[in-house]
């Protein structure tokens, strides 16, 4: 209990410096010329395809940069939709495996193996803060003037030949 008797604690402050991040330049991707083959990006979690195909699903955009070696890249809204739901079902089979009878376990469960990817009205927010054990891992893709969106979220993209692809998703309707 505090008294009027004894003295008033004060609080200091320390004044911390942020830390300085340098992020690589964007490096847009060469127009194909040469005829070769198109492209699209997938990675090691979509692999599994048919007998002639190394991954089951690809997306089409536009490579922007690297990073750390992984392709960035931009997409329509229209694949933006199908790379999030595509993740939502991975995520709620994933549940589903871990399922003991108590939802909320399962989903953290879950969490603890991979990100929540979820739109936010127009803006995908990606939360990897329970996988990396870190409360600031959250990427959020807001739409460029053009309506596309980043999609890289430090994961590990790959562009690849879509012959090695079953389904590459398009923004073009069907």
């Amino acid at each position: 209990m505090l008294t009027l008797t004894e003295p008033q604690k004060t609080l200091v402050l320390q004044r911390i410096q942020p830390v300085m991040v340098t992020i690589p330049p964007v490096v847009a991707a060469a127009p194909d010329t040469s005829g070769g083959n198109r492209v699209a990006f997938t990675g090691d979690w979509l692999a599994g395809g048919c007998i002639c195909h190394i991954y089951r699903e690809g997306y089409a955009g536009i490579l922007t940069r690297r990073w750390n070696g992984w392709a960035e890249f931009s997409v329509t809204r229209r694949v933006a939709e199908a790379i999030v739901r595509r993740h939502q079902s991975d995520f709620t089979n994933l549940m589903r495996q871990h399922n003991t009878g108590e939802p909320a376990d399962a989903w953290l469960t879950a969490l603890r193996s991979t990100a929540s990817v979820t739109w936010l009205a127009d803006m995908i927010v990606v939360d990897s803060r329970v996988l990396h054990d870190d409360d600031t891992i959250v990427h959020i893709a807001a739409p460029s003037p053009q309506g596309r969106y980043l999609i890289g979220w430090g994961w590990m993209w790959d562009d690849v030949d879509t012959a090695d692809i079953h389904t590459v998703h398009t923004g073009h309707s069907r």
